[in-house]
């Protein structure tokens, strides 16, 4: 969050025995030092090939100019709106998420400002 001067804003990376995954996802075009939009890109770096793969995401200018995190924004929106006025499809977090969300963001604090690990081991809902 709020890394609009790093070159991707958002990464999200995981780690496998087979391969690495991540998705970037760059900052909002008005954050660029130019003012120009950049793709998402989406890479799988396979240990056993240790031949990085990378994938261009494209996404619509409309749904860039509807909200940040590179669109996804519009896409959560209109899910939330499909399923609160047609009942289509199921909410996507549930209040344990919420919880968690809440929970984690407290330990991070907690460490920040001790210097130590937060254990969160049965903290469960």
């Amino acid at each position: 969050m709020f890394a609009e001067g790093s070159y991707w804003q958002e990464r999200i990376a995981v780690t496998g025995e087979k391969a690495r995954l991540e998705a970037l996802i760059p900052r909002p075009a008005r954050f660029s030092p130019d003012g120009s939009e950049r793709a998402a890109e989406f890479v799988i770096s396979p240990r056993a090939t240790k031949q990085e793969q990378r994938e261009v995401v494209p996404v619509p200018e409309h749904i860039l100019a509807a909200g940040d995190h590179h669109g996804s924004t519009y896409f959560q929106h209109e899910r939330f709106r499909d399923l609160v006025l047609a009942g289509i499809g199921k909410p996507e977090v549930t209040v344990g998420d919420g919880y968690w969300s809440v929970l984690v963001g407290e330990a991070a604090e907690q460490s920040a400002r001790t210097g130590m690990a937060v254990d969160l081991r049965g903290k469960g809902p």
